[in-house]
């Protein structure tokens, strides 16, 4: 099935990576009450925590916890642009906030290289001196980890899998690889099978941006201050200066030669494709292929919201997206 519908912005800024090493600025665990008689973002249980993941690598994950009845659990893997804390869970566009009050436990994390997660070692070298780090295959790895902490936290078997641009190919890695722990794939903003060399392309393990650049996206015409600017403090949260240290693996993925990553035929779950009509990045042409190439989903939907871009879930019309994702995971209830 696909879906063209009608939304209220263009395409938002580039996102940029995050990276640190966990040691440094530690923030404590934090758990708010669970209210029970209604439901606003403001009145659910938020938990921060650091799980281990392979040995070495230390992964900051975030749970924003359903009112009952319990939906299930949604696992959320971010892009290339921030790591999780930083995309899913901003002030006033906070999807994960929206899926709890749906009733749905849902779970994020810093990949390794991203945010609170620990900085693999080819990041604490010379950039010249290693090739792009922080591939798909190795945030599966991560991916994987957190999909066995959701489960064992929320008391289920599966969980509803969701990526973001990036974290499409990460999460269909995974899904192709344990489909008996995914109940449904959420697809949004997908780059599939670009092969664009020369766009974010990297010889290095690594580059250095400056936040400067990354406020200079800004654009009041796409979307709200507030959700930017929490964006850009939450890209900087675990850092003491004014310079991001990013990894070029991710950019590799999408763009590179040997594009796409993972193997869409191997996936088994009914599948969501979602891309906003205005997305330079997940381009029409590549979602239709990745929908094709789906050949294995007993159920698939594409849908596109019009005037929304690559940054659909933060952007002014967020809802739209909001309201296509929630439709889509509740089928079935």
């Amino acid at each position: 099935m696909v879906l063209q519908t009608k939304s209220l912005t263009l395409i938002a800024a580039l996102a940029h990576l995050i990276g640190c090493t966990p040691a440094a600025n530690k923030p404590a665990v934090v758990t708010a009450p669970v209210i029970q008689d209604s439901c606003t973002p403001d009145q659910l249980s938020r938990r921060e925590a650091r799980i281990a993941g392979e040995a070495g690598i230390e992964l900051f994950t975030l749970h924003v916890k359903a009112h009952p009845p319990q939906r299930g659990a949604v696992v959320m893997m971010h892009g290339a642009g921030a790591g999780g804390s930083a995309t899913f869970d901003l002030a006033g566009a906070s999807l994960m906030k929206h899926l709890a009050c749906e009733g749905f436990d849902t779970y994020t994390l810093d990949a390794r290289g991203f945010g609170g997660s620990t900085m693999p070692p080819a990041m604490l070298e010379p950039a010249e001196k290693n090739p792009p780090a922080v591939r798909a295959q190795e945030a599966a790895k991560d991916l994987a980890a957190l999909v066995e902490h959701a489960t064992r936290t929320s008391s289920v078997g599966q969980v509803m899998l969701l990526g973001w641009s990036w974290g499409s190919d990460v999460a269909g890695i995974y899904a192709g690889d344990h489909p008996q722990r995914v109940k449904k794939l959420v697809l949004v903003a997908p780059v599939y099978d670009r092969r664009w060399p020369t766009r974010h392309l990297e010889a290095n393990a690594w580059r250095e941006e400056k936040r400067r650049e990354i406020e200079a996206f800004y654009s009041a015409e796409r979307e709200d201050r507030g959700p930017f600017f929490d964006y850009v403090g939450a890209l900087f949260r675990f850092q003491n200066h004014d310079a991001l240290r990013l990894p070029n693996g991710p950019y590799r993925d999408i763009y590179g030669t040997d594009a796409p990553v993972w193997d869409a035929k191997k996936i088994r779950a009914p599948v969501l494709v979602l891309r906003g009509e205005m997305d330079r990045a997940s381009l029409d042409a590549h979602a239709l292929k990745l929908f094709a190439d789906l050949s294995g989903a007993p159920k698939k939907r594409y849908v596109v919201l019009g005037r929304l871009g690559h940054f659909l879930l933060r952007e002014r019309g967020r809802e739209e997206s909001y309201e296509a994702l929630t439709s889509f995971l509740r089928i079935g209830d």
